[in-house]
């Protein structure tokens, strides 16, 4: 139900792009509800994500990182994340000062993950105008079916069975229909495959509807076999990123068939002829150790560049005296993600969509996710840059710990200051961070039945009391502590980690971390005093230079009215 109500926030933000960009929108229907699960509600929202990078591309807004299908049970709880994700994404396209405010969805009742899939399927179609095409093409339903085949032959190549290497002879004049019966024959194979495997809930074959068919059809069906493919590796306990095959051209629905052949002829039966190699699928879950890797690419690329640039950054040994969670390596991480905004500014790209704290326990996967969300935001920026780096050799690493992540974003977050520059970070950000701990704030106060204080009336002979840059930054300082305090009394236990410090930079690039900490910390109280619900605005990093004297005001006042809410946390009424 949350979830169907998201994508009709997601529909709204697509009438508004529709009328901004003076297109008329041709009637399309809404596809009939089938029986879905939610892995591919999960999938579909993956495929709109991906129209939303391309429309961002051709506007030339510049691109998204885009997660790859985890290989894991997907639960409606994940879906809503990517749903939201998705949808913050689309928001962004519309320009800040013609976004409509935000509505609250209409909940409805009795609703299904078929419903859901067939409301994304609608997104989907409803882009496609805005795309400039009429759905998908045989080329990239060619490209999915070749992206299919190299999952089967890694399925094969773990059940240690020999390469299958001829493929069928290929056909002669068929049809988007011919080419549907053979994604309907090949998910048969998937789904005896699955019994044998003795898999829950397989997804039965469908059958072929009575109407023109087009090869949007066809890529549906291979969607939904992709999902299925990708559960079967959970259930073996075996997992590899395969990269997506690069698109080819002149391809018919010919051609996909034979594919499609070649792949029922590739795909083992688990049959009870052979035994069946499987492993434990707990040992698929992500480690410290794999988040270390790829963070200590990410601060080899951003050194290289900063090397080539006659930079040498030379972070300060950080000494730690209290336990980090993985809440705080994963703070840090995020931190570091919303940063990458700086560099989408710098190559004239609009920000991207970054995810606030999850309002539950952070788990090892969950760091390594947004790691390699960092290391995706770090890619698009070289990329754009036309700088090649020298590849770092695959270290393997065994025992390392969220402190030793920690250690590593710190260090990543010395390099994005030194790429971007210090005053990149204006006081814009900071002042918009400001606000939204205050909504946080009050939103707790409005929980707990508190009453809130009222801020005290200015008075002008205060006025050389407004703080520098260097004063806001030791206040940062102060409110991160209060918020540790106000962390201990909602009863979470993990401290808050060490503050960003800014030895006599006097930028705003550490006051702006310290604040995104304060407003994650808050964050993570929530869930235990029986909020779960979260709002953070899109966040933006704005290259316009803010008058410096009303900035700081600006700044004065929202601390100030920050700390009295803390203190009035810790200390009701009083």
């Amino acid at each position: 139900m949350d979830n169907y109500a998201l994508v009709s926030l997601l529909h709204n933000d697509l009438t508004q792009l529709y009328q901004l960009y003076s297109k008329d929108e041709k009637a399309v229907t809404q596809p009939v509800s089938t029986q879905k699960q939610p892995r591919h509600v999960y999938q579909k929202a993956l495929e709109v994500l991906g129209k939303i990078n391309r429309l961002r591309v051709i506007k030339g807004l510049g691109p998204v990182a885009t997660p790859h299908y985890p290989v894991r049970l997907i639960t409606p709880d994940e879906v809503y994340g990517l749903v939201k994700h998705v949808r913050n994404e689309l928001h962004l396209l519309i320009p800040e000062d013609q976004r409509k405010n935000r509505t609250t969805p209409v909940i409805h009742k009795n609703i299904v993950p078929g419903d859901v899939y067939s409301s994304l399927q609608w997104a989907s179609l409803r882009i496609d105008p805005l795309l400039g095409v009429r759905g998908y093409t045989p080329n990239e339903v060619y490209q999915l079916a070749e992206y299919i085949v190299e999952q089967i032959r890694f399925l094969r190549l773990s059940q240690n069975l020999a390469e299958i290497r001829k493929k069928p002879a290929k056909t002669s004049g068929k049809h988007p229909n011919h080419a549907l019966k053979a994604a309907i024959d090949l998910q048969q194979k998937v789904f005896q495959a699955q019994i044998n495997l003795w898999m829950p809930l397989p997804e039965k074959p469908p059958e072929i509807p009575h109407r023109v068919i087009s090869p949007t059809d066809v890529y549906d069906a291979l969607q939904v076999i992709l999902a299925e493919l990708q559960r079967m590796k959970y259930r073996l306990g075996v997992n590899r990123e395969i990269p997506y095959p690069a698109l080819k051209t002149n391809k018919t629905p010919d051609d996909v068939i034979q594919l499609l052949v070649y792949a029922s002829n590739l795909i083992p039966s688990f049959n009870s002829e052979r035994a069946i190699r499987q492993y434990d699928n707990n040992q698929l879950d992500k480690t410290p150790d794999d988040s270390f890797r790829v963070a200590s690419e990410v601060l080899h690329m951003l050194t290289e560049l900063n090397k080539a640039r006659g930079i040498t950054v030379r972070a300060e040994h950080e000494e730690i005296y209290q336990d980090i969670t993985p809440r705080h390596a994963y703070q840090a991480a995020l931190h570091n993600v919303r940063r990458t905004n700086e560099l989408r500014a710098m190559s004239g790209y609009i920000p991207g969509n970054t995810p606030s704290l999850p309002l539950r326990t952070i788990t090892p996967t969950d760091i390594y996710e947004i790691t390699s969300r960092l290391k995706q935001e770090i890619e698009i920026f070289f990329a754009s840059t036309g700088f090649n780096y020298t590849t770092k050799h695959q270290d393997t690493f065994f025992g390392k710990k969220p402190e030793d992540i920690f250690i590593l974003m710190r260090a990543i977050h010395e390099q994005l200051n030194a790429l971007s520059g210090a005053d990149t970070v204006g006081a814009n950000p900071i002042i918009a961070e400001a606000d939204d701990i205050i909504a946080t704030l009050k939103n707790i106060h409005q929980h707990l039945s508190f009453e809130l204080p009222e801020f005290p009336e200015k008075k002008e002979e205060n006025a050389h009391l407004i703080l520098s840059k260097p004063g806001i930054h030791k206040k940062s300082i102060q409110l991160l502590n209060l918020t540790d305090q106000v962390r201990e009394k909602a009863g979470s236990f993990a401290q808050v980690a060490p503050g960003y410090s800014d030895p006599g930079k006097s930028s705003y690039a550490a006051i702006y971390a310290n604040m995104s900490q304060i407003h994650d910390e808050l964050i993570a109280i929530k869930p235990h005093i029986g909020i779960f619900s979260v709002h953070r605005k899109p966040s933006t990093i704005s290259a316009e230079k803010s008058d410096e004297e009303k900035a700081l005001q600006k700044l004065n006042d929202r601390l100030q009215l920050i700390e009295i809410y803390l203190k009035n946390l810790l200390n009701p009424g009083h």
